[in-house]
């Protein structure tokens, strides 16, 4: 018999055991560092009390960096009023106490900080000179300041140890917003560094600046004005800043040649005014008052006629500057610069009612009628902006009340800034008589002086501003005293 075939079971295929997921351990979290002790300040009893104009280190609030502020007194209240060196930013510190505390914490904060760092503030502080050329002081720049300002100090390494030292602990960003002629705003920026502080005034505090446009490396030098924290000083620097606007809109709409000898303003904000600084060929600034005595008369002529252009420039264009002086007028590379247009009238003003007449006497100026300007009209502040030595109150009031034109002022002042001129140079005595050692041009500027300080007389080019009436041939057109005066500062030696 057949057998049958064996059947042999399919094998079934083999079954892997699941293996079990591994279970990893989780990562145990790595210590952190403990934080750093912050280095504690330590004031000495025996530590003296800064005095007014003692430079101070302090910590900002701000980023922490040690800063220098300039001591700049006390209030009523007995806190400690500071100003931000090269700036006219001010912090005020509690009490004597308190700010050595502050000083003192800047001092260990100096102290605790790692090699490079601790190289950063010797260089900000002016301990040591700043090297370009060494890499360890570089590294100690880069380390601390902001990319935008050590871009622009490796750019401009010349400038001066005050710009310089500004440059290292960072610029201050300056932005003011316009609308231009389509209706749209316009964002301008400007970072500032501050240099040496150049004067006080009643109202204010002036200081050198170098400045950039945001985002150059090209900088530029000006002079920025801060007010004081009084509401006559912000009411005084609101005019100026009104008056820095009208003169930056000139020079944007009329760039012709008498621009060249009016300062330019290149920033306006109700905190900050910087104009672009007035100097020689040379880099240097003077004017026209203090160099008298140095310069020949022709180079002091010729210096005068630009500022005498300029100053036609604004009348041009219905302002008058109302300070003209030869103290206003920087020497420029190709005449003179006039400057100090906080005192500015506009015909503008007059019409809008921002400037009213009244009864007063202030700092020995003795006017019987005297030109306040506030905001909306109001008399809020004892605005002098006038110096009486070469400007006539009653005759800015006059041109005021519409009874003399605006420029008969600055006629005046040009005229007596002539016999200054004329009188500093021993050309004419204290009574107005030429002397014996003048020269033959003296005859021909005293004659000058003494029709533009008459011009009230002859107001007009017609009689009675009437061309019906014929031409006054005594008229002075301030237009033309600037070619006059070149003219014959050439023929000086």
């Amino acid at each position: 018999a057949k057998s049958k075939p064996e059947i042999k079971p399919e094998p079934k295929p083999e079954q892997k055991a699941k293996s079990k997921p591994e279970i990893k351990p989780e990562p145990k979290p790595e210590p952190k560092p403990e934080p750093k002790p912050e280095p504690k300040p330590e004031v000495k009893p025996d530590q003296p009390e800064p005095q007014v104009g003692q430079k101070v280190e302090l910590v900002s609030p701000l980023d922490g960096v040690v800063e220098t502020f300039v001591v700049k007194g006390v209030d009523a209240n007995g806190k400690v009023i500071l100003q931000l060196e090269g700036t006219g930013i001010t912090r005020t510190v509690e009490s004597m106490a308190a700010l050595k505390y502050e000083m003192a914490k800047a001092s260990a904060q100096r102290e605790s900080a790692p090699p490079t760092e601790k190289l950063y503030y010797k260089i900000a502080s002016g301990e040591v000179k700043l090297d370009l050329n060494n890499p360890e002081h570089v590294e100690a720049m880069k380390s601390k300041m902001a990319p935008e300002d050590f871009a622009v100090l490796n750019a401009n390494p010349t400038v001066s140890p005050e710009i310089q030292a500004s440059m290292v602990r960072g610029g201050v960003d300056l932005t003011q917003t316009s609308v231009n002629e389509k209706g749209e705003t316009v964002t301008k920026t400007i970072r500032t560094y501050g240099g040496r502080e150049l004067g006080q005034g009643a109202y204010g505090v002036v200081v050198e600046v170098s400045y950039v446009e945001k985002g150059s490396t090209q900088l530029k030098s000006g002079v920025m004005k801060n007010p004081h924290n009084t509401e006559a000083a912000r009411e005084n620097f609101a005019h100026e800043g009104s008056a820095a606007k009208a003169i930056l809109d000139l020079h944007s709409q009329y760039p012709e040649l008498g621009a060249q000898h009016l300062i330019k303003p290149v920033f306006v904000s109700d905190s900050a005014i910087v104009y672009e600084k007035a100097m020689d060929r040379n880099g240097k600034t003077s004017n026209l008052e203090k160099g008298v005595a140095d310069m020949t008369s022709r180079d002091w002529l010729l210096q005068f006629a630009g500022g005498v252009e300029g100053l036609a420039f604004m009348q041009q264009h219905g302002i008058s500057h109302n300070d003209f002086k030869p103290g206003n007028i920087v020497v420029g590379p190709e005449g003179g610069i006039l400057i100090d247009i906080g005192s500015k009238v506009s015909v503008n003003d007059i019409n809008s009612g921002k400037v009213q007449i009244r009864d007063h006497s202030s700092f020995g100026v003795p006017l019987s009628h005297y030109v306040t300007q506030g905001k909306g009209g109001t008399e809020k502040a004892d605005w002098v902006g006038q110096d009486p030595t070469y400007n006539n109150g009653h005759l800015l009031a006059a041109s005021v009340r519409g009874e003399l034109p605006l420029d008969i002022g600055d006629k005046f002042a040009v005229g007596r800034s002539l016999q200054f001129f004329l009188v500093s140079k021993g050309m004419i005595d204290a009574n107005g008589n030429l002397t014996a050692n003048a020269p033959p041009q003296a005859l021909y500027l005293q004659y000058l002086s003494s029709g533009l300080m008459a011009a009230s007389q002859h107001p007009y080019e017609y009689y009675g501003n009437n061309p019906a009436h014929g031409r006054d041939p005594l008229y002075i057109p301030l237009s033309q005293v600037n070619v006059w005066i070149s003219q014959t500062a050439l023929s000086f030696p």
